[in-house]
């Protein structure tokens, strides 16, 4: 399975990044659903620093298994998707590195 990995700077310490970070799962969906594809069957959990993900990503009548997991660091986090071969044929893999940034990004920037 191709890994995309992005990583994200920040300075709020990792505690606080990570308080921030909690919800994002939510955020994530609809930047999905912009590349054409719908995120199903969702499930996370943190353990420590690291949130854990699992779903399907859906685009017409192909739904495909996803994982991932998040690491909060005291000065970056760290996401990594696992996804199957076939959906970068669907999704440009430089659209799901863009919106995992965003993603990120934006719930780190929000007082």
């Amino acid at each position: 399975m191709p890994e995309i990995k992005v990583e994200v700077s920040h300075d709020l310490g990792k505690e606080k990044a990570k308080e921030k970070l909690i919800p994002m799962i939510d955020q994530l969906i609809p930047k999905v659903a912009g590349l054409g594809a719908k995120l199903t069957n969702l499930k996370s959990g943190w353990e420590g620093d690291v949130m854990s993900m699992s779903g399907n990503v859906k685009k017409g009548f192909i739904s495909l298994a996803i994982s991932g997991k998040m690491e909060v660091l005291e000065a970056s986090v760290i996401f990594t998707l696992d996804v199957a071969a076939v959906i970068l044929k669907f999704i440009d893999e430089s659209g799901i590195r863009k919106a995992l940034t965003e993603s990120v990004t934006e719930v780190l920037q929000v007082e």
